[in-house]
């Protein structure tokens, strides 16, 4: 299992003036969130099961802060069928 809090530091080299103007400068972070559920319906009668994961990725430059956010958020439902026969 992967620890949920976790952070890397990743160094770029500062820009030279002497190269030109800087006009603009893109940062691009990905994060994945995996997650699963197994769930069973023993009750007599169908019922809806309702999920959610979410989670918040943040993006941080030294002597900036955080640059950008984003909290992500993964919504399922599903109706399980009511229990055919007896749990044993």
């Amino acid at each position: 299992m992967t620890p949920g809090n976790w952070a890397v530091d990743l160094p770029f080299a500062q820009f030279d003036p002497a190269t030109g103007t800087l006009v603009d400068a893109v940062i691009t972070t990905a994060g994945t969130i995996d997650a699963s559920a197994s769930i069973e319906n023993l009750a007599p009668v169908a019922a809806t099961i309702n999920l959610g994961v979410s989670a918040s990725i943040q993006a941080n430059a030294a002597d900036i802060g955080n640059v950008a956010s984003i909290m992500p958020l993964a919504v399922a439902s599903v109706t399980l069928p009511a229990l055919q026969g007896t749990f044993g």
